[in-house]
């Protein structure tokens, strides 16, 4: 299997998106009009334990509490497009931009640092730790 990465196209996507992490799957994949019938909706609450703003909104109905999750320093989030996936399993993306923080959504609860995604983001620190001293 080999996996190509075109990291020209890194260089065309200068502004940052805004990215969204969802606690459902949606089986599409293609354009969507999130500004119009998602992010419209999106309403500012009360502040969280960590001072940022809890938001909330709805997807299909359902009620979503949220909050903004900012990536490690150093760190940068790429959203991707397979643009080649063959038989020989060739697999080949195309970066379509980049992003330094997202929301996390919830259904029915406030997002924590117990959060799953939030989890496996502080394992980004503690990696560092590991590799930064020698045993």
């Amino acid at each position: 299997m080999s996996i190509r990465l075109e990291t020209d196209s890194l260089q065309d996507s200068e502004s940052e998106l805004r990215c969204h992490h969802m606690p459902c799957e949606i089986d599409f994949n293609g354009e969507a009009k999130v500004d119009e019938y998602f992010v419209s909706s999106i309403r500012e609450d009360k502040e969280t334990d960590d001072n940022s703003p809890s938001l909330t909104s709805s997807f299909r109905g359902r009620p979503l509490n949220g909050t903004k999750v900012n990536l490690p320093q150093g760190y940068i989030g790429l959203v991707m497009k397979e643009t080649i996936k063959d038989e020989d399993e060739r697999r080949e993306f195309q970066i379509r931009g980049k992003f330094s923080n997202f929301t996390n959504w919830n259904l029915d609860l406030t997002p924590s640092s117990s959060d799953n995604i939030n989890k496996a983001l502080d394992w980004i620190d503690v990696a560092n730790l590991v590799i930064s001293k020698p045993i």
